[in-house]
């Protein structure tokens, strides 16, 4: 079967797109069973492609975020608190708020809990975890101690109502925190559109992010020798390789690591010396270029007088 014929996938009548993920691995079978690609380069290639895949997830967790939290509506405070006579937003009422518009954006939260403290200091840690459909998880925690007390420190409550209290507690205040949310004793009608900016900001960088994806999945046979002869100081071939390219195909695959390229920075460090660019030349290509070398020495030597 070729390429062109699994792009994408029948299921119940619908047309599903095949995933990024399969797409990569699909090309780098394909390389394979053309023989251009070893089996044991692909270890390289699909390190380098989880790397882009996984700041992609995140770009794509940061973007829902921005534009999650500019959605979030001011939350009333209907509670009253008889104890301390001032008013607290209900851990219902905060979900009916905030849920739907989360949840629109791409994202689901799921609270545990965990021991915070031995048990000489008990202290009762609400977690959760933040997922996003394009895969990115982030985990939040808040540590609280049992409210099992009234405000003059008797106890007023039983271990469980206590611990029912505390994680309610914990959960309405990770909501607060996770997704930034503003609370009011009134609602007005003032709002102002905030984070515009880094939201478009994360939008473009998400797009760089997908054109440096789409170079390591369309050159993976040159990056995959390129590495290899690297790392086995046979540099002929990885000279060879980079050569081979354009100029523009050069500059999509020469991204720093930290914006997810492929290369590492040792990589590129021996990428830019002049052993790995004449390793590739033959004799007479090597004295051609030693003379061009020695012409604009002296040139250069001439204008420095």
């Amino acid at each position: 079967m070729s390429e062109k014929e699994i792009k994408i996938v029948e299921d119940a009548g619908n047309i599903v797109p095949i995933t990024q993920s399969a797409q990569v691995l699909l090309s780098l079978t394909n390389q394979i069973s053309s023989g251009s690609l070893q089996p044991e380069q692909l270890g390289m290639i699909l390190d380098a492609q989880e790397r882009v895949l996984d700041r992609e997830a995140k770009q794509q967790f940061s973007i829902a975020m921005a534009a999650c939290q500019s959605q979030m509506p001011a939350i009333l405070k209907t509670a009253e608190n008889t104890q301390t006579h001032s008013k607290y937003e209900t851990l219902d009422a905060l979900n009916k708020a905030v849920s739907p518009v989360y949840t629109s954006n791409g994202f689901s939260v799921s609270f545990g809990t965990d021991t915070a403290h031995s048990i000489d200091d008990p202290m009762l840690r609400v977690t959760a975890e933040v997922s996003h459909v394009g895969g990115w998880v982030k985990n939040y925690h808040y540590d609280l101690p049992y409210d099992d007390l009234g405000i003059k420190g008797n106890v007023n409550k039983t271990k469980i109502h206590a611990s029912g209290s505390t994680l309610s507690y914990g959960r309405r205040y990770l909501l607060k925190l996770i997704f930034n949310l503003t609370t009011v004793d009134e609602l007005d009608d003032d709002g102002n559109e905030s984070g515009a900016g880094e939201f478009e900001a994360m939008s473009y960088e998400l797009e760089r992010m997908k054109i440096v994806s789409k170079a390591i999945i369309e050159y993976c046979g040159a990056i995959s020798v390129i590495k290899q002869g690297i790392e086995a100081e046979m540099l002929a071939d990885a000279s060879q390789a980079w050569h081979d390219l354009s100029d523009d195909e050069k500059k999509s695959l020469w991204i720093a690591p930290s914006k997810g390229g492929a290369f590492t920075t040792l990589e590129r460090k021996e990428m830019g010396t002049e052993k790995f660019r004449i390793a590739r030349m033959n004799t007479e290509e090597l004295a051609e270029y030693q003379k061009d070398k020695d012409n604009f020495n002296e040139k250069y030597k001439d204008r420095k007088k």
